[in-house]
């Protein structure tokens, strides 16, 4: 009996430990299925459509978020643990900045766009 609580405790305390590691994560372009980068010069204004299917079966697409870093603009693609009103798959427009001459996907600034 003390065996199974102990068993049925550790099991717990790994999922825990497991689910506040993940936390918060970013998308990499490394974990991106079909990953599509369309530039639409339409209108006077450079836009940039980015969608994909992320690969960690576990987590899903929770929210985005640029950041300017001179004349690079940094692509966030905030993962979270799976649940049932989101997905894995993304679908995000941005308008490329004048001034702005590269375009970067997750942490690992890995480039997806310069400015011909």
């Amino acid at each position: 009996m003390i065996k199974k609580a102990l068993v049925a405790t550790a099991s717990v305390l790994f999922a825990l430990a497991a689910c506040a590691g993940i936390g918060k994560r970013v998308l990499e372009r490394n974990a991106v299925l079909g990953f599509k980068v369309q530039e639409d010069r339409s209108a006077n204004v450079d836009t940039l459509k980015l969608s994909g299917l992320s690969a960690h079966s576990s987590l899903v697409v929770s929210g985005y978020k640029t950041i300017r870093e001179g004349d690079t603009l940094a692509v966030i693609v905030q993962l979270e643990l799976t649940h049932d009103d989101l997905s894995g798959n993304f679908d995000y427009n941005i308008v490329i900045p004048s001034g702005v001459n590269v375009v970067t996907f997750g942490n690992d600034r890995t480039v997806i766009w310069h400015r011909h």
